[in-house]
């Protein structure tokens, strides 16, 4: 199953167990790792469901820490809410420690967002 999350794009134990959450929870699998071109900045989404509007972010520690990091998130998120995306963002560690409830969260903003599973 390593290869095949790799093959997906997964960079972390975090998005892998994420994509592998949604996939068992019988989701539309998102493309991961996705460069995006917004109002003139490139921004990565971990997860992205385009059709949808849908972007999910792993937040761990070592990447999203920090005074500048939290400012450059909030710049970010605001950046993507303007263009239309909607982003729900999920700590690793509730990623790992509680995976059902983190794929119940997604296919809520699934639904919201239309898909009709």
């Amino acid at each position: 199953m390593v290869a095949e999350e790799a093959a997906a794009g997964a960079e972390s134990g975090a998005e892998a167990e994420y994509w592998r959450a949604v996939g068992r929870a019988g989701l539309p699998r998102p493309r991961l790792n996705v460069t995006l071109a917004v109002v003139g900045r490139r921004y990565r989404a971990d997860a992205l469901w385009e059709q949808w509007g849908l972007i999910a972010e792993i937040d761990g520690r070592e990447y999203h820490d920090g005074p500048d990091r939290f400012e450059r998130d909030r710049v970010r998120q605001n950046d993507l809410h303007g263009a239309g995306f909607v982003v729900v963002r999920f700590p690793a560690g509730q990623v790992q420690s509680d995976p059902e409830g983190v794929a119940e969260v997604t296919r809520r903003a699934l639904l919201a967002r239309g898909w009709r599973g």
